[in-house]
Order: structure tokens, then sequence, then C-alpha cells
């Protein structure tokens, strides 16, 4: 494994800890300023600021898996596909929603040499 491999599923590792941990701050330093984030059925949502307001309330208790499938660098770019699955508070009474799927992610390397998270595409469903 390249030394750049390396640095980019440590930062995916990193990610996953942070999105686990819900923790916002530490996740918002892994996004690119001009990210833009792809959903089935949504608007993209563009750049760091709409992404961490678009966010927050969405997954308060959620119960999250992601498994690292595959890292590939390419330069100063590289993806990393990871497959989901979520477990979503439901009200009082109600069972949790169970989502599962992909996501797509791309990494730009920026000038200091720190990847972020640039473009991310996800295809969550219903869990079968």
């Amino acid at each position: 494994m390249s030394p750049d491999e390396r640095s980019l599923r440590d930062t995916v590792a990193a990610w996953i800890r942070a999105s686990q941990a819900e923790d916002a701050q530490a996740l918002s330093q892994l996004v690119a300023p001009d990210a833009v984030f792809l959903a089935p059925g949504k608007a993209p949502v563009v750049g760091r600021e709409a992404w961490a307001a678009a966010r927050s309330p969405l997954f308060h208790g959620v119960q999250l898996r992601l498994d690292l499938e595959q890292v590939v660098v390419y330069g100063d770019w590289g993806h990393a596909w990871c497959e989901i699955r979520m477990s979503v508070p439901h009200a009082e009474g109600e069972p949790d929603v169970r989502i599962e799927g992909h996501t797509l992610g791309l990494y730009r390397r920026n000038e200091s040499g720190k990847w972020l998270l640039a473009r991310e595409a996800t295809q969550l469903a219903p869990a079968r």
C-alpha cells in the first residue's frame, strides 16, 4: 500500500470514527469548503456550511456502521467506497427506521497535504 493510500485510508477512518461519535466539528474539518453532496430525490447540498446545517438535525441518536470497501488514489484525488447501515430513532413506541446502501466519496488533497471530502454520492434505501 502506498503512503498516499495509507493517508487517505486514515482520513476515511477518521470520518468513520467522527460519524459514529456524532462529532460534527471533527467531520466539518474533513470536508472541503466547496464540497458537493448528492442523494437520491434531493437537491445537491453545496458547501461545508450548507452540509453542516443540513446534517445537524438529522443524525442525533443514529446508530451508524460504515464498512470501507475500496480506496484508490490518483495524484491529488482519490475515492473511497463504503457500505452503510443506519438505524434512525423513531417516535417513542415505534420501531427504529433501518437504512442501508453505499456511498462514494471523492477526496482532494489540499495544499497542506490533508485529504478533504470534496464530493459524495450516497445511495440509501430501507433495509431489506
